[in-house]
């Protein structure tokens, strides 16, 4: 097969423990209070488009609120449980408002929920070694991403509109070569997912199964900077927000699905993770 190469990459799996929620909480919250204020660029702002940017408002100052103020019983499970679902209300919410007819609602939740599950599959099995749960939410992942490339929209399959960017006019030409070249890069991702991963079954490397998780997180938003860049700041904005705003919901639903897992596989009630002292 074609092993991912060891990258001097954090093991962020390590961190995906339900006791990190308040240091989570802490990041994300003024980072989502501090972009809301940010320009989109073209005289375009967070309150001119208060549809797709109300969540991460609420949830900014919501976060903020718990991660900094002395509320009195106020338990590490439920900042866990906010911070868990804000991420899922986030990425329901931003994916919905931010379609468009050439980019419809399913087409986007089917991407970004494709990362988030197979994303959290690589984190639980490279924790908790292979399990049948963990090969069949990865599966379902793929299938996720799969849907999203291969379901027409106004006629056209999004795979194909990929080598077509060349000709879209809103952004230079640099930013669409990097455009498509940064999307065919993550579809080989996927490829390497399934091979390194998936068809080896339970004689897939450990490392395999971490870089991979690590790789397929951190790419979009990697892929999202190097656009907003290299457009000559064209959609630099725009870029940089969608970073934020998708990373950190993206971030946080997988942190809470890797725990509400992990959590369950052990016999244990979901009230007693939200419940936590």
């Amino acid at each position: 097969m074609f092993p991912l190469p060891a990258l001097p990459l954090p093991r962020v799996f390590n961190g995906l423990e339900s006791e990190n929620a308040k240091s989570f909480a802490m990041l994300f919250g003024p980072l989502l209070l501090v972009q809301w204020l940010l320009p989109w660029g073209g005289g375009a702002w967070s309150w001119n488009m208060m549809g797709a940017t109300l969540w991460s408002l609420i949830a900014g100052i919501g976060l903020t609120v718990l991660a900094f103020a002395p509320l009195a019983g106020l338990k590490k499970g439920h900042i866990f449980a906010a911070c868990a679902g804000s991420g899922l209300v986030g990425v329901l919410w931003t994916t919905a408002a931010t379609a468009s007819p050439a980019q419809p609602f399913f087409i986007n939740m089917f991407g970004m929920l494709g990362l988030v599950v197979a994303v959290s599959a690589l984190f639980l099995r490279a924790r908790n070694g292979e399990k049948a749960l963990f090969t069949n939410l990865l599966w379902a992942g793929v299938v996720l991403f799969g849907l999203a490339l291969f379901i027409p929209t106004g006629g056209q399959l999004p795979l194909i509109m990929i080598f077509k960017m060349l000709g879209v006019s809103s952004l230079n030409i640099v930013g669409r070569i990097f455009f498509m070249l940064l999307s065919l890069g993550f579809i080989f991702l996927l490829v390497l997912v399934v091979m390194n991963v998936l068809l080896k079954g339970s004689d897939a490397e450990a490392e395999q199964v971490e870089r991979s998780a690590l790789v397929i997180l951190l790419y979009p938003f990697v892929a999202l900077f190097l656009i907003g860049f290299f457009s000559f700041f064209d959609m630099f904005g725009v870029a940089m927000h969608t970073l934020i705003v998708l990373g950190t919901f993206g971030f946080l639903s997988i942190f809470g699905l890797v725990n509400v897992i992990e959590h369950t596989g052990r016999g244990q009630g979901l009230a007693t993770l939200i419940n936590a002292d």
